[in-house]
């Protein structure tokens, strides 16, 4: 493990204590709810950056980087819903879904472009071809 790889074990370590707790908090509050889906979205963000920092197989590492690009559009969906719950704690999850349908569309879309080639053709590495970076 290098040294770019231990904060990001942190990090994932406090999200996954912070989403957990707030959840047990009340449970079957919405806010709490969305704040859990924000944390998982937030810790498969990190994994995939800790997965990627510490492989050096660059197909890995390539599918780490989607991986990533998925988790941050992910993020973006889980913020709404969580400013959703807040602004109308007493919602379905069915209305909240609704009301982000416009969200969901283009997260979709994105997600569509990000599995195939249109964003990210591979990876290589700058320290050559063939050449895994030093840990």
């Amino acid at each position: 493990m290098g040294d770019r790889a231990i904060p990001i074990l942190g990090a994932l370590i406090i999200q996954v204590a912070v989403g957990l707790a707030v959840f047990v908090t009340n449970s079957r509050r919405k806010p709490n709810q969305a704040f859990l889906l924000l944390s998982i979205a937030i810790v498969g963000w990190l994994a995939c950056l800790y997965i990627g920092s510490t492989r050096t197989a660059l197909t890995v590492v390539a599918w780490c980087m989607r991986g990533s690009f998925i988790s941050a559009i992910l993020i973006l969906l889980s913020l709404n819903f969580l400013r959703l719950s807040i602004r109308e704690p007493n919602a379905s999850w069915r209305l909240l879904l609704y009301h982000s349908r416009y969200w969901l569309i283009s997260m979709a879309a994105i997600i569509i472009l990000c599995c195939g080639n249109f964003l990210l053709v591979g990876a290589r590495s700058s320290h050559g071809p063939g050449l895994a970076p030093q840990p």
